[in-house]
């Protein structure tokens, strides 16, 4: 009989040719490292709870206010390119926090620690230190980044695509079938959020399909794979499924094909600064800011290293240990990739790069024990070290700056300003148009639970590829609305503050909107880069 193999953390008995001292100190710097990072990250949590949450976040929310209380039905009702399940998360994330500044910051801690828990039961079979170090970082990076940043699409997603990683990776003695249809559940709940999310799919399933099986050492038999392919491809279809399901049942189903087959190609033609750019020049973009990274160039050179002396210089001598580090290489290379395919580069869309990436440079740390002299096993920690500092770095500035109560307001308190007036202005049955998109008027309307005066809580669209006739039967729409609904506020974000395209097709003109406003509105308040206009009585 065939002895089972037993995947576990590299054994404690220190190898032939290294010296006890060198072991010792080793141990020392890794645990002084995880002491280090675990308080700050305990500290920027905490602090953290204090945070207000602004920009992105309560456009998603205020989306949520529409459906859930107002009835709204989405892409009918009010227009929208976010994907269904990004609505339905936002709706979940509204339903549980009434808005409120410190339940979100609770479900924001709640998700980033089950992100950060399947990330150590993921890599738990390298060792303690590297899977809770990977525990750690990623944690510690994403809220480095403050609270613009919190709640992201991406770092939605995360939840379950890190639960999809433990699937393939960490619950290696479950049976295959099973976890590559939790696989394909999982990743199917991303597109939902982030259609090209779906680019974990083949990665986490060929997994599957490659690695050797932890009992009999051997990777699966043909019929095997295709199980698993069959069944992990089930997986995916039935989220995907049940939300087109869910849109064909609320009426949704024809605008949603709308939006997705005229405005979105339009949309992500343009780039993350909002240009419109084609041809060589679109070309010559992506490769340029694909090949940038996001500017994680420690995290690149601390895991490519990582990758190249554990697979070919085999200091982890485990078979299925080294296919575990060459996972982690190929989801971190694939969500490198992630971002061009949206062209957009925003920091929010490279956290998937970010906590596969930084789990992929904690395998260093499991390394040591396969290294053959003191000085092999000693270099993976300092390099490893050299990436941490980094993050550490990162992350004294929001630490510092929340302790002290630095932080600014949102948009440096004009959506305080902004919701003051509302609520001191609008009576029961009146509506507010914004003239904005992430300026804060969005943000004041959802503080204040203001109705939208028409289907569209944001302008950006009305200003780019306006040649379009989509884009020109947008505009069309919005004024009959606008004029049929006769909102009594409008607040108009202006200059800096508003994000404008730019290039081909694009324009700060529309003239039909400026003499209705001229005609009916008078300027009522005057604001650090707004105007809210009332409506003549």
């Amino acid at each position: 009989m065939t002895s089972p193999v037993v995947i576990g953390p590299p054994p404690d008995a220190v190898p032939q040719g290294r010296t006890t001292g060198t072991r010792h100190l080793i141990a020392r710097a890794s645990t002084a490292l995880t002491v280090l990072l675990a308080v700050t990250l305990a500290a920027l949590a905490a602090v953290s709870l204090r945070w207000r949450y602004e920009h992105d976040l309560p456009l998603m929310l205020y989306a949520s206010y529409l459906v859930g209380s107002l009835h709204w039905v989405p892409y009918r009702d009010y227009f929208d390119f976010n994907m269904p399940g990004t609505i339905l998360a936002y709706r979940a994330i509204g339903w549980l926090s009434a808005y409120e500044n410190l339940p979100i910051r609770l479900i924001d801690l709640s998700c980033l620690a089950s992100i950060a828990s399947a990330t150590y039961l993921s890599l738990r079979s390298l060792g303690r230190k590297p899977a809770l170090l990977a525990a750690l970082i990623f944690p510690l990076q994403y809220l480095s980044l403050g609270p613009v940043y919190s709640l992201q699409r991406e770092f939605v997603l995360l939840v379950p695509l890190a639960w999809g990683l433990f699937a393939t990776l960490g619950a290696s003695r479950q049976p295959v079938r099973l976890r590559s249809a939790i696989v394909g559940v999982a990743v199917g709940l991303c597109a939902g959020i982030k259609p090209h999310s779906a680019l974990a799919l083949p990665v986490l399933l060929g997994y599957l399909m490659l690695a050797p099986a932890p009992r009999t050492g051997r990777p699966p038999t043909r019929p095997e794979r295709a199980w698993i392919a069959g069944l992990g491809l089930l997986g995916f279809a039935l989220p995907v499924g049940g939300l087109m399901c869910w849109l064909w049942a609320i009426g949704a189903w024809q605008p949603f094909l709308d939006v997705l087959r005229h405005y979105l190609p339009l949309y992500a033609s343009l780039t993350g600064w909002h240009k419109t750019i084609a041809g060589a020049d679109r070309i010559h973009y992506l490769i340029a800011y694909g090949l940038c990274l996001g500017g994680s160039r420690w995290l690149i050179a601390t895991g490519v290293v990582g990758l190249v002396s554990a697979v070919a210089g085999a200091t982890i001598p485990d078979a299925r240990q080294r296919a575990g580090v060459g996972l982690l290489a190929c989801l971190t290379l694939a969500f490198a990739v992630y971002p061009i395919t949206s062209g957009q580069f925003w920091v929010y869309q490279y956290l998937p790069f970010l906590l596969f990436g930084s789990a992929l440079c904690s395998t260093l740390l499991a390394q040591n024990a396969g290294a053959a002299s003191s000085v092999r096993s000693f270099v993976p920690v300092v390099l490893f070290s050299l990436y941490a500092a980094t993050v550490l770095f990162g992350a004294q500035q929001p630490l510092r700056q929340s302790l002290a109560g630095q932080l600014p307001p949102p948009k440096d308190g004009r959506v305080d300003v902004m919701a003051g007036y509302l609520r001191g202005h609008v009576r029961p049955g009146d509506t507010v148009q914004p003239l904005d998109w992430t300026g804060g008027a969005v943000h004041a309307m959802l503080l204040t639970r203001s109705r939208l005066a028409t289907p569209f809580w944001w302008d950006f669209c009305f200003y780019h590829h306006v040649s379009q006739p989509y884009i020109q039967g947008l505009r069309q729409r919005f004024m009959a609305a606008f004029l049929a609904a006769k909102p009594r506020f409008v607040i108009r974000v202006t200059g800096a503050h508003k994000p404008w395209p730019s290039g081909a097709d694009t324009t700060r003109e529309f003239a039909e909107l400026d003499r209705a406003l001229a005609a009916d509105y008078v300027t009522d308040l005057t604001g650090n880069g707004f105007t809210i206009l009332r409506r003549r009585e």
